[in-house]
């Protein structure tokens, strides 16, 4: 999808095809597209392989890519080439890191202060309450990054005690590796998606600068001003059925934080109040460290595959 590496691949092999993507097939809409590109390239010799390799990842698009590499048929071997994400980062060489910083920059660190990664762009909306967030529990941000990065970062990164980041499998396998390397303190709790896991990370960031959790009238301290706005949401939520279906893999794989985003989509679920079906292989499993009241909101459905598992919802 990119013009540029189209014209760098095909003048370096004759053996390179780049397909085009549009509106309405940038989201859940490429699988047909890259089917029909598989079928023309038709493989003449068995022992050949394919390569398909993606612009950008299948679990932000949708598509099944690698279902679709699994069932196509163009002579020979097919199959997914997925480098490691996020794509801005090089996993291998790690020379993404020197768009951060060139060097580690001589600082004194200041207490009970924190750097932010992997938790979203720095002017995100969410981020900028988070940063506020803090600020009401006596904690300064002193950087966001990854992806993307503030504003005098590079003057500020080293200032931090402590980096709170995200437990996401890419931010564990091309970040965490070069913070350990450059020595910097970090840690990465489960991101803070609804008010039970934003009182959770809120601890957790408090226990990485050597400070106690938070009483019960220190939070409801903090979220009085949303309490009517809450009990709202959890009403109007108790309403809705939300289906979690793992169609290709276990769904104890797709319900927790290293593999979704950082968060556990079913406590953030239940905890904003909505009905929960985790439908597929290991849906049992999944959800059995739910227990309390949430449990009477939750079914599991040990279903295999997309339409057994809507059959059961139904």
């Amino acid at each position: 999808p990119y013009p540029v590496p189209r014209a760098v691949a095909t003048s370096s092999t004759r053996n390179t095809r780049v397909t085009d993507v549009d509106d309405v097939s940038i989201v859940f809409g490429g699988e047909e597209r890259l089917l029909n590109a598989i079928a023309d390239t038709r493989l003449e010799q068995k022992d050949k392989t394919l390569f398909v390799n993606l612009g950008c990842d299948y679990q932000v698009v949708g598509d099944d890519a690698a279902g679709v590499c699994r069932g196509s048929c163009a002579g020979g071997h097919v199959e997914l080439l997925n480098p490691p994400i996020p794509r801005f980062t090089d996993s291998l060489s790690r020379n993404w890191w020197n768009v951060f910083i060139e060097e580690a920059l001589p600082a004194e660190r200041i207490a009970g202060s924190v750097n932010l990664a992997g938790l979203g762009w720095p002017d995100q909306p969410s981020l900028l309450e988070l940063v506020d967030h803090l600020a009401r529990v006596d904690v300064r941000v002193q950087t966001v990054f990854a992806p993307g990065r503030d504003k005098g970062f590079n003057e500020r990164f080293w200032k931090a005690e402590h980096t709170i980041t995200s437990p996401w499998a890419p931010w564990e396998r091309v970040l965490h590796p070069v913070l350990v390397d450059r020595e910097v303190p970090f840690s990465a709790p489960p991101a803070p998606y609804g008010e039970r896991a934003t009182r959770a990370w809120t601890d957790a960031v408090l226990a990485s600068l050597g400070r106690h959790a938070l009483d019960e009238a220190e939070w409801q301290a903090l979220v009085s001003a949303r309490a009517e706005e809450l009990a709202d949401l959890r009403r109007r939520a108790s309403e809705v059925r939300v289906g979690l279906i793992a169609d290709i893999g276990a769904a104890s794989e797709m319900v927790t934080p290293r593999f979704f985003f950082g968060f556990d989509p079913v406590s953030f679920l239940l905890d904003l109040g909505f009905r929960v079906y985790v439908v597929g292989l290991g849906a049992d499993k999944a959800a059995g460290r739910i227990t309390g009241p949430d449990r009477e909101r939750l079914v599991c459905v040990e279903a295999p595959g997309e339409s057994s598992a809507l059959e059961a919802i139904r």
